[in-house]
């Protein structure tokens, strides 16, 4: 069994939980009452509209869904999580459906951001707050436990890692991960602070931490 983390980022970055004091480092996870960060959700809160956000992506629907063709899906109208509205596109669609999406988007002046993700035919298209993502929520934790940014490092695998692996922290990039992720790295200029390891999932976080000199 794995050992539990302190923390757990979520919901593409929208929801942080922390460990309680107290419990086991060994342990099934799903048995854990994880304690949610209510300050991240009330930063969130401030200039999100999620009616704004679910109309947004509504039209979606009339525009790419005008015949029996299912292209677009409902994945969460902001029930689940609040600060995020999620969508399931078929890559037949995917680039005009995300151009139209931010022409909604800006028309009602949203605060909001588009996350593009997964793989295959359907993929994962996520609105949230402008403010909100993997690498922002990762910034705030480390803020909360005072580690510095050389010390921190991130790891993906797939499109919507980007924007984290981007910041400035130490990052790795595994072995297994999306064709379009490695496009991305080797479009980058900055190998010394991005890595891409040899081998796969865990392993290549820790063959991507021992290149940092992190592990």
């Amino acid at each position: 069994m794995l050992a539990v983390p302190d923390v757990l980022i979520t919901a593409v970055g929208t929801k942080i939980w922390y460990l309680p004091d107290g419990m086991r480092c060994f342990q099934d996870p799903t048995e854990v009452e994880w304690i949610e960060d209510k300050l991240w959700s009330r930063r969130l809160d401030e200039g999100w509209d999620l009616a704004q956000a679910l109309s947004a992506a509504g039209e979606m629907f009339k525009l790419f869904s005008r015949d029996s063709s299912e292209r677009v899906k409902w994945l969460d109208k902001g029930q689940e999580h609040p600060h995020r509205v999620a969508l399931q596109v078929h890559t037949a669609v995917l680039d005009d459906l995300i151009e139209r999406l931010q022409e909604e988007i800006d028309k009602r002046q949203l605060q909001a951001r588009i996350i593009m993700s997964g793989a295959g035919d359907w993929r994962y298209v996520d609105v949230v707050h402008r403010l909100a993502g993997k690498l922002e929520a990762l910034e705030w934790v480390r803020q909360v436990y005072g580690v510095p940014v050389e010390r921190c490092a991130t790891a993906g695998d797939s499109c919507n890692d980007i924007l984290m692996l981007d910041g400035k922290m130490p990052a790795i990039v595994v072995g297994n991960a999306q064709k379009e992720l490695v496009r991305w790295y080797h479009e980058q200029n900055d190998h010394g602070r991005i890595v891409l390891t040899d081998k796969p999932e865990a392993a290549g976080v820790l063959e991507g931490l021992a290149r940092h000199g992190l592990y």
